[in-house]
């Protein structure tokens, strides 16, 4: 259970608040541009900018139009192209924006948040000047339960805004979650997403927070809610997926970040998990694929290779 954390606002900082701005990473999800959108104009507190990081025009597809026009958002947005890949899209998010904001969030394009999602990691980020990484608290991830509309993220979230909560403010995290993660951008300056962990970048974001966290305090902030769609459009393969899930953890142990304890556990809770999985459901998800990925995976590491960014050619 993790550590609960006091935060409290002085009389001098209640009513600071810091410059944040949003990277979106997208690939062929054009629609949910728009639904996300929607989600960050009606935020009680406007990010100064939003990034939507994608591979081509595609992507954006008919709201390219609406994201270049600065007088239809309450917020600057741009839309930057390049290769496709989680950490290599997420950085380019960093590199536009880094000297202009205080904060810096990572909103993954089926994440609906609460509408005061932004404000509410603005005011843990003021509370504590040590707080350097911090994540939102999803109340359902459909990757799990199964994928959702944005209307049935909707309807929870509300559902959320009328009931009480007994959860604490926030709580010690030993690594944020990438999809919904904020970082001040001094953090960010010596650090970035590697961009070896490459396509749907399997831990890219334990990797960078945890690094990130050797400089100051990593919490989860619990009144930031959100609920994941677990949307499988635009997802790589599942035996793509299933190399990363072997090789990945592997990789992070060579370079420190993982002891040889959990990337072992890591890899043993992969390919016991996509074993059972083939065995006991027809479920829509490729478990079959993940799995025949985890061998290739395993023949990597046997063979005394370890390159997570092979994976594009798996």
């Amino acid at each position: 259970m993790p550590d609960a954390v006091e935060t409290a606002e002085s009389p001098e900082n209640k009513n600071e608040h810091l410059r944040i701005g949003v990277v979106v990473p997208t690939k062929g999800r054009s629609e949910s541009v728009a639904e996300l959108l929607k989600c960050l104009q009606y935020q009680t507190l406007l990010p100064t900018i939003v990034v939507f990081s994608a591979t081509g025009p595609s992507d954006i597809g008919m709201h390219g139009d609406l994201c270049r026009e600065k007088n239809v958002q309450p917020f600057n947005v741009k839309v930057a192209f390049g290769a496709p890949g989680s950490s290599m899209q997420r950085n380019r998010g960093i590199d536009l924006i880094i000297n202009d904001v205080d904060l810096i969030a990572f909103i993954d394009d089926d994440i609906a948040l609460s509408k005061d999602w932004l404000e509410q990691m603005s005011r843990l980020f003021v509370s504590d000047r040590e707080i350097v990484g911090a994540s939102g608290n999803i109340l359902r991830d459909g990757s799990i339960v199964g994928p959702m509309t944005w209307q049935e993220a909707h309807d929870i979230l509300a559902e959320k805004e009328n009931s009480p909560s007994s959860l604490k403010e926030a709580v010690v995290i030993s690594s944020t979650a990438g999809g919904h993660s904020v970082f001040r951008s001094e953090a960010l300056r010596e650090n970035r997403f590697d961009e070896r962990l490459a396509l749907y970048g399997w831990l890219e974001d334990k990797d960078l927070s945890m690094r990130v966290g050797r400089k100051g305090r990593l919490i989860g902030c619990n009144r930031a809610v959100g609920v994941h769609l677990g949307l499988t459009r635009g997802k790589v393969s599942g035996t793509k997926y299933g190399y990363s899930q072997i090789v990945n953890p592997w990789y992070l142990k060579t370079k420190g970040v993982l002891s040889t304890t959990q990337s072992l556990r890591f890899i043993a809770q992969a390919l016991a998990a996509n074993l059972y999985k083939v065995v006991s459901t027809n479920d829509k998800i490729d478990y079959r694929g993940r799995f025949y990925g985890n061998l290739l995976g395993v023949a990597e590491l046997v063979s005394g290779q370890c390159r997570p960014e092979r994976v594009i050619y798996v």
